[in-house]
């Protein structure tokens, strides 16, 4: 069984949204544009427990991501 959780975050505001967003890359991409950071949550259920997969889709390339952090949390917190 999979279930499947999708949200939007923009300025530490976490939203949920529907899952058809989730599935079209055209609507991502809209969300993208707008600034938002899209993250999916992939629960799939086995007979010898369950695994969870997160992608993020995000506005930023990983270097502005990096920069962004550091300048949030330092560099003493991972990435």
């Amino acid at each position: 069984m999979k279930k499947i959780s999708c949200y939007k975050i923009k300025d530490g505001k976490q939203t949920k949204i529907p899952v058809k967003v989730c599935l079209s890359q055209k609507k991502i991409d809209s969300y993208l544009d707008k600034g938002y950071t899209i993250g999916m949550l992939t629960e799939i259920k086995t007979k010898y427990g369950a695994k969870t997969e997160i992608k993020t889709f995000s506005p930023l390339t990983r270097a502005e991501a990096w920069e962004e952090h550091k300048k949030r949390w330092g560099q003493g917190i991972p990435f």
